[in-house]
């Protein structure tokens, strides 16, 4: 390993034990920098801020595999790997999705969750949308929903979750098609 990954997990794991106390918003630069025992200077060196670590640590730990996952797996079992990493680190989620903390790992997660969607949209040949545009909105939300799942309490199992937002999708979908559709009188 090298020492720039070495210094980056001492980082990651500083944020993290500083998250059992604290929120996000309310850790700094310094209070990363005491736990681990390195400078100012060393952490900016490697990061622009403490949400470029957050998304540093969700890259690391799941964002490789999600990317595998994508290319290859379908897209249930790519929202049940992510809902099931995410329910085992509910509480460092939460915090860095938090609506009081910019928007860099939510953005990453839409970008991250873009392709999966696109891949899903285009199966459908006959559709006449705008896969590209589509793909974002549908993954902004995709992500919010993860987000207000998150924060749920008594909180649900990922499996749950996956569930109950297949069950919405299918009322929305008939309904619109209802709304769109309708039968004669």
């Amino acid at each position: 390993m090298s020492s720039s990954f070495i210094t980056k997990q001492a980082l990651a794991d500083a944020l993290k034990q500083c998250m059992q106390t604290k929120t996000l918003e309310k850790i700094s630069i310094a209070d990363i920098c005491a736990v681990c025992q390195l400078n100012r200077k060393s952490f900016y060196y490697h990061f622009n801020d403490k949400y470029a670590l957050v998304v540093w640590i969700f890259n690391q730990e799941i964002g490789y595999l999600l990317r595998e996952y994508i290319e290859q797996g379908s897209s249930y079992l790519v929202a049940l790997k992510l809902c099931t990493y995410f329910e085992e680190h509910r509480d460092f989620y939460m915090h860095a999705l938090s609506d009081g903390c910019p928007g860099a790992l939510r953005d990453h997660l839409v970008g991250e969750l873009e392709p999966l969607v696109s891949k899903t949209l285009s199966l459908d040949s006959k559709s006449e949308i705008n896969i590209e545009g589509v793909s974002r909105m549908v993954s902004d939300f995709l992500i919010s929903a993860l987000s207000q799942w998150l924060k749920r309490m008594p909180p649900i199992s990922a499996e749950q979750f996956l569930d109950e937002l297949i069950a919405v999708a299918l009322v929305l979908t008939k309904r619109v098609s209802t709304l769109l559709n309708p039968t004669p009188e």
